[in-house]
């Protein structure tokens, strides 16, 4: 009987050992997978790597006016800052503002940099470069909306005459990368618009001026083509945080926010606080409707022409 139970207990405890064995084998599996990622990350471009990391750094730092390998190189949240410091410096009775100078270096350099992949641009970096695009409001309105931009005649800092408009939509496309400094950046630009469409009055609006120059077409045209580029980069910043495949009620919110509707309620708000009805406003053939489709014309041919410059390069 001693024997009896003995055998059976060896046969019960025997199976008993499988499941620990096979949990072995898979934690050492496990390891072996987890070691592959690893190295596979540390090698393949792009991965989440310190060599990556020091060549953000490294790249960081020689866009930085003035500084010399011997001064060192501070970590990533340093450089933001000197990055943003030389942007937006403004010295008195300086032509041109040192801050103007190196504005137009670093949207220079980074837009190159960032020209085939956006997020070559480090989140770390992206508020102190949103911060110098509000710093320089003026130029990236001017740069990104004015018609004159459009025949090389520019009324900006020298900013304005030394950045491209292709180079800035790559600059302000890696800054967006991050939902944070695009909202600074388009923020400011937003209140741009509000302002300047606030100030139309009702003539403006209501009534067509004789000659050729239509002081309503410019303002609202050139802050169509501000937002229209704006609204598209971010877009394409949606997009590739998706693969291309960006959730269609993520789009279609940045559209409705940020977008042509937010424009067109602008120019109605304009319209109603100095006094003009909805027949008035939304008439056909009357001068304000005829003024939102002119600025929804020029909000589309931006869309294209912005879609043109973040297409891949051939």
């Amino acid at each position: 009987m001693s024997d009896t139970s003995t055998s059976t207990s060896t046969s019960s405890t025997a199976p008993a050992r499988r499941p620990r064995t096979l949990l072995i084998g898979a934690v050492v599996l496990a390891a072996v997978v987890v070691g592959a990622v690893v190295g596979a990350m540390a090698w393949w471009p792009g991965g989440d790597s310190g060599a990556e990391t020091e060549s953000d750094t490294a790249f960081c730092w020689d866009t930085v006016p003035g500084h010399q390998k011997a001064d060192g190189q501070g970590p990533l949240s340093e450089c933001g800052e000197a990055l943003e410091t030389a942007m937006t410096r403004k010295e008195p009775g300086a032509s041109p503002s040192p801050g103007s100078r190196a504005f137009a270096d670093v949207v220079t350099a980074y837009a190159e940099h960032t020209s085939e992949d956006p997020a070559r641009m480090p989140a770390e970096l992206r508020p102190h470069m949103a911060r110098a695009l509000v710093h320089h409001g003026d130029d990236v309105h001017t740069v990104l909306g004015a018609q004159e931009a459009r025949s090389g005649s520019r009324s900006g800092s020298s900013a304005t005459a030394d950045v491209s408009r292709e180079d800035l939509v790559r600059f302000v496309r890696a800054v967006s990368g991050s939902a944070g400094p695009f909202r600074t950046l388009y923020g400011a630009q937003a209140d741009r618009a509000a302002t300047s469409i606030g100030k139309l009055g009702r003539e403006d609006l209501a009534e067509t001026p004789e000659g050729s120059t239509d002081t309503a077409r410019g303002v609202v045209d050139d802050n169509a083509r501000v937002l229209a580029t704006l609204t598209r980069i971010r877009a394409a910043a949606l997009q590739q945080d998706d693969d291309g495949a960006a959730d269609e009620t993520a789009l279609a919110e940045n559209d409705e926010e940020h977008g042509k509707p937010r424009l067109t309620g602008l120019i109605e708000d304009r319209a109603k606080a100095v006094g003009l009805d909805e027949d008035a406003i939304h008439g056909s053939g009357t001068r304000c409707a005829l003024l939102i489709q002119d600025a929804g014309r020029a909000y589309e041919t931006e869309v294209r022409r912005t879609d043109a410059v973040l297409s891949p390069r051939s």
